[in-house]
């Protein structure tokens, strides 16, 4: 299988398609330097090859391969005609995804959703999600891939909660309960709750926890001066860690009591662990869907009340109540496990 990847600008990336290359057992081709060096200390059995964008965006030296990964259905679809038109090489293209949300579902079939060669997806969530839009039908092959991120970090388990003590637990001068807070970016489906939720989130933050707010790489594109602004201030708190540039997410979520979010597939995610999720509202709700989503898993936090006190007040409520709702959205968005092999055949006798 003379196969790579392409992991382009965001180190987020790296936990979907750094982990899918290396159980397959294929390169991941990288041209930002920052992404090598945080390729080489989160992932260090990863082989890497650096190419420049020119590389990349004009298929020079890549049309030996037989399979290219990408993580944006943008690229993957522009690789996909360049191979063909340009070179005449009927190189499979393959979508990689990087998360499951319930953001994406008012995306029409005429909109931005472009033709898809072959699209990897978790399980019958996302899968739903793209019939709810109308996109399977610009799609050529499907691949359910199940949860291997889970399963990679159970396997390196040792590893990545070293590495995660070292450099996100060290940090707080006390050991105490964590929770994660990782609000999504700003969409008109799901707009972000960083700026209205964060600083009351801090202020409110009782002494016997500990907070890390996961932030979404998003945010400083769309908002840098806010975003910066809101990390100033409180960057100096001893019960607060603002994280980026950490991708991988399951170490951290292994170690927190519960959830706090919007809309980020990180809630998905955390469905794993079977503990309880909350949700924070923006004071523009977006646009729901009627399909299940993430928020049947756990309570919804009123916007204007306290967040901390609704919290500590239905912890255990939550989940006991949710248990059963969350290992069942599990089942429903991620499925059985596939084992690597089994998917590696499927991408080599896919039509």
């Amino acid at each position: 299988m003379k196969a790579a990847g392409f992991a382009l600008y965001k180190p987020t990336h790296l936990d979907h398609i750094g982990i899918l290359c290396e159980l397959l057992g294929i390169p991941l081709i990288l041209t930002e330097e920052s992404l090598v060096e945080a390729a080489h200390l989160f992932y260090p059995h990863l082989s890497i090859e650096k190419r420049t964008m020119a590389e990349v965006g004009s298929f020079e030296k890549l049309d030996a391969f037989d399979f290219l990964f990408f993580t944006c259905n943008i690229w993957a679809y522009e690789t996909y005609v360049c191979a063909k038109e340009i070179y005449n090489k009927s190189t499979r293209i393959v979508y990689c995804p990087h998360g499951n949300s319930d953001k994406g579902h008012s995306i029409s079939k005429y909109d931005r959703f472009p033709p898809s060669d072959i699209h990897l997806y978790y399980g019958q969530h996302m899968r739903d999600l793209l019939e709810e839009r109308g996109s399977l039908i610009k799609i050529r092959s499907m691949i359910r891939t199940g949860n291997y991120r889970l399963n990679y970090y159970k396997k390196r388990r040792a590893f990545y909660d070293q590495l995660t003590e070292r450099l996100i637990f060290s940090r707080f001068k006390n050991k105490k309960k964590t929770i994660l807070y990782a609000p999504t970016r700003d969409s008109h489906e799901g707009p972000t709750s960083f700026f209205d939720s964060c600083g009351i989130l801090i202020e409110e933050l009782p002494k016997n926890y500990n907070l890390i707010v996961k932030l979404h790489p998003d945010l400083f594109e769309e908002f840098p001066a806010q975003t910066y602004r809101m990390i100033g201030k409180y960057s100096q708190h001893e019960g607060v860690l603002f994280v980026e540039n950490f991708p991988p997410i399951y170490p951290l979520l292994a170690r927190c009591a519960c959830y706090l979010g919007d809309y980020s597939s990180v809630g998905y995610d955390f469905l794993a662990f079977n503990r309880p999720l909350f949700f924070v509202e923006s004071h523009n709700k977006g646009l729901m869907r009627s399909a299940p989503t993430i928020r049947q898993c756990g309570m919804t936090i009123p916007f204007g009340k306290g967040i901390f006190p609704f919290i500590e007040k239905h912890i255990e409520e939550n989940q006991q109540t949710y248990s059963s709702a969350r290992e069942k959205m599990y089942s429903y968005t991620f499925g059985k496990d596939r084992d690597i092999s089994d998917i590696k055949q499927e991408l080599l006798y896919t039509s």
